[in-house]
């Protein structure tokens, strides 16, 4: 699509992968409030039918879905990516020339890298807000659309998590509206999938295990689960244990035997380039698993990728003790000393960010603290960071689907009292009790984090925020040979590794090494499906 109108230009690369006609784009598909299934050129016509802005963001808040839209209405050109962002799209507006597209670098004339994006991406891993990492080229956040006329790019978040109060439910009660509401959820699912088979990564957690019990218990046969990572490490064990039990076809990927491939792999710049949009690291968690797999046919080629992104956030993981009576300005400084941890930045930096973060609470002014530090979570770290994994699968051609972010589930645990969600305790006690028990599938070796992990957790951010040191003796378990990978990309491209990024955390040299390839490549994303 290279529509020009009115000082409007589309650039959208895959045109395969839009729908649509006249000047109207949509990728994914979506449910309206009554059930009805939208996709392809249907979902398209739901959007050439707008008439206003105000029925534009009405329709964006009512859908419930994975899709993105983009085009040229009667009202002005437009563009809207849904809550979770799960199809990035970029823009920029210089001398008054709107250009929109799926491929950032495609906006990109001479870089030019922001100061406080590249802090904020050092630190995080992923640009903050509508930034990327060029200065003059932006992304349309999460839950948000972006409209254009007179030259004016006017942005509106049509859906945020954040509550002024939390509903006084009986707990009993709110167990069994879960239930129905997991099941629901599945069932939007397996409808938008339309038969093709499911293949489900499968950790040692609770959020993917549910999603594989959920279709074995109804029925659905054409499933295939995989794991991949060092061999026998923990959540490989698991997930063995549960295919087996559940009697699920399994595909281990062992990643001792095909990590060193990545130096000669011919794809690795194109995906580094689609994973990262120049507004999230690349994450090569999952790439070198799904690329054996594609190659070696280990499932079919239509088959759908459903991870469990991002139930146990949904439920209440990121929540701590006492987080519900912290002020703005301290869950502001929290988030920064939770998440802004890969790399050492000067006191006056982190002051700027904290700022930021300060003025991202205050949009909120009404709501509780504590459930606009989720919103930031949500639309932050789990759309930039958490779901963007989900393009190792997109590049191979494969369609995802993230029932955790069904609009009614995240409705759900929107409003809930604190104390239901503090330790995942009513998410972890349904998924145990009604789908994981009855099929034997609940052990004694569980990973799920308990009480005194959480205040471990909140005892640790407390010690390093006051000696900030410590950051650097932090290790954390490698199951996904990212020191090697890291190292491989250190020596393939021959970068010197900055000392000032945490190599302790595992994404810490990753985004080093990234940052310097994406300053010392300026092509533009091949038009291009493998």
């Amino acid at each position: 699509m290279r529509d020009h109108l009115e000082g409007v230009t589309f650039k959208f690369s895959c045109e395969n992968d839009w729908a649509g006609k006249d000047h109207v784009k949509v990728k994914g598909y979506a449910f309206d409030p009554l059930g009805n299934f939208y996709d392809g050129s249907d979902l398209a016509l739901l959007f050439m039918n707008i008439r206003s802005a105000e029925e534009l963001v009405s329709l964006a808040r009512s859908l419930n879905g994975l899709y993105c839209a983009a085009g040229v209405l009667e009202f002005g050109a437009f563009a809207l990516v849904d809550r979770i962002r799960s199809y990035p799209l970029f823009y920029t507006n210089k001398t008054g020339r709107f250009s929109l597209s799926d491929n950032p670098y495609d906006l990109v004339n001479s870089p030019v890298f922001g100061t406080l994006p590249t802090v904020e991406f050092k630190t995080a891993g992923y640009t903050i807000g509508k930034n990327t990492l060029y200065e003059d080229v932006f992304q349309v956040e999460a839950a948000s659309l972006i409209l254009f006329k007179n030259n004016v790019v006017t942005i509106t978040e049509y859906f945020n998590y954040t509550t002024v109060n939390t509903d006084k439910r009986d707990y009993a009660e709110c167990k069994k509206e879960l239930k129905e509401i997991l099941d629901c959820a599945m069932q939007r699912m397996v409808e938008s999938v339309k038969g093709r088979p499911i293949a489900i990564p499968l950790s040692g957690g609770y959020d993917s295990r549910f999603i594989l019990v959920w279709l074995v218990n109804n029925g659905y046969s054409d499933i295939v689960a995989f794991t991949y990572g060092k061999k026998n490490n923990p959540d490989m064990l698991l997930a063995e244990k549960v295919a087996k039990k559940l009697n699920v076809r399994w595909i281990c990927v062992s990643y001792d035997d095909i990590v060193n491939e990545l130096g000669q792999d011919q794809f690795l710049e194109d995906y580094v380039l689609y994973g990262s949009n120049a507004s999230s690291m690349p994450f090569f968690q999952d790439y070198p698993a799904v690329k054996k797999i594609h190659n070696e046919g280990l499932f079919v080629s239509n088959s759908v990728i459903v991870p469990g992104h991002s139930g146990d956030f949904i439920a209440g993981s990121h929540l701590l003790p006492r987080e519900n009576r912290k002020a703005s300005a301290q869950l502001a400084a929290d988030i920064f000393d939770a998440h802004n941890v890969y790399y050492d930045i000067s006191r006056v930096d982190r002051s700027r960010i904290v700022n930021e973060y300060n003025d991202f609470f205050s949009s909120y002014s009404t709501s509780i603290p504590y459930s606009v530090s989720e919103w930031w979570n949500f639309k932050e770290r789990q759309a930039k960071f958490i779901v963007n994994s989900c393009r190792a699968y997109q590049f191979f051609g494969y369609n995802i689907r993230l029932p955790f972010f069904d609009v009614e589930l995240v409705e759900f645990f929107r409003t809930l009292p604190f104390e239901y969600k503090l330790y995942k305790r009513i998410y972890k006690e349904v998924l145990e009790e009604e789908y994981f028990k009855p099929l034997g599938v609940c052990f004694a070796e569980e990973l799920q984090p308990s009480p005194f992990d959480y205040k471990k957790k909140m005892l640790k951010q407390c010690v390093t925020r006051m000696i900030p040191l410590l950051k650097h003796l932090s290790k954390q378990p490698d199951f996904h040979c990212y020191i090697e990978i890291s190292r491989l990309l250190f020596e393939k491209y021959e970068y010197q590794p900055d000392s000032s990024y945490m190599r302790g955390l595992l994404s810490g040299p990753i985004i080093d090494w990234y940052m310097n390839f994406i300053k010392n490549h300026n092509e533009v994303l091949p038009d291009k499906n493998l």
